[in-house]
């Protein structure tokens, strides 16, 4: 669930074309069924793919190729629109970058004034860069590399969500809101050391709760044994692991942000 969790980081940067006037739940629940259903039907997919190849040779020899080569075995009793529908899902992954790839363009103006002096558009074709020549890199070990990557954004984006939850529902509803016309005035902005000093110590629970293939834990290592075979139980410390990490990231920064 890491990947839907991400966006949190990002979903500001589209809800500020909304009108001013937009219904807070509204929004709520527009981006909650909007990731939530596409999470799900994704998830599902995979499970029914995964589940094939334990039964289907021909799924299992396409899932040692790769993950895209899979998709396209599935499909191929379809025949020709197989091929159409495997066509189709490799353009909806690239269209799938595009929120993405436009909020890297802002994360990297936002870094300083000298970064917001360049034109959106090159910081966009530089983001499209980095990631095409990482993805020619790791491209015969890209099922690994994500794996590792989708773990480690998780992490930030438990810590980043429960710094800007916080932030909102307990100490600005409380001091009277935001100031909107402060936004870039450095004089009135806040250094940031209270988030800077929850965000690393929540790395420290991260740690803590860490259950990869690179290291595992304090919090796992004493409870429970699991093969490398049984989902169940893997699944059970990783969620175990999370809540761990959730738990002190939230504690922390409310102690040091308070």
């Amino acid at each position: 669930m890491s990947a839907p969790i991400a966006w949190s980081g990002s979903s500001c940067d589209f809800f500020v074309y909304f009108p001013t006037s937009s219904s807070r739940f509204y929004v709520f629940l527009c981006t909650t069924l909007g990731l939530g259903l596409a999470t799900v039907f994704a998830l599902l997919l995979g499970v029914g793919l995964s589940e094939g190849t334990l039964t289907n040779p021909a799924w299992a020899a396409a899932n040692n190729i790769s993950a895209g080569a899979l998709i396209a075995e599935a499909f191929t009793p379809l025949g020709a629109f197989g091929k159409f529908c495997s066509v189709i899902i490799a353009l909806g992954q690239i269209s799938n970058n595009i929120p993405g790839t436009y909020s890297a363009a802002l994360g990297f103006q936002m870094l300083g004034r000298w970064f917001l002096a360049v034109p959106r558009l090159f910081w966009t074709i530089f983001g499209v860069v980095i990631y095409t020549v990482l993805a020619c890199v790791g491209r015969n070990n890209f099922y690994d590399i994500f794996e590792d990557f989708l773990a480690l954004m998780g992490y930030w984006s438990i810590m980043f969500f429960v710094l800007v939850l916080e932030e909102e529902m307990l100490f600005r509803r409380r001091r009277g809101g935001y100031n909107w016309e402060a936004w870039n005035n450095q004089k009135k902005l806040p250094i940031g050391l209270a988030a800077l000093t929850a965000f690393l110590i929540g790395w420290v629970g991260a740690v803590m709760g860490m259950y990869q293939n690179y290291f595992t834990g304090w919090s796992h290592r004493p409870r429970l044994t699991c093969s490398s075979t049984n989902i169940y139980c893997r699944t059970y410390r990783e969620i175990g692991g999370r809540w761990c990490r959730l738990r002190i990231t939230f504690g922390f920064w409310y102690v040091v942000r308070a």
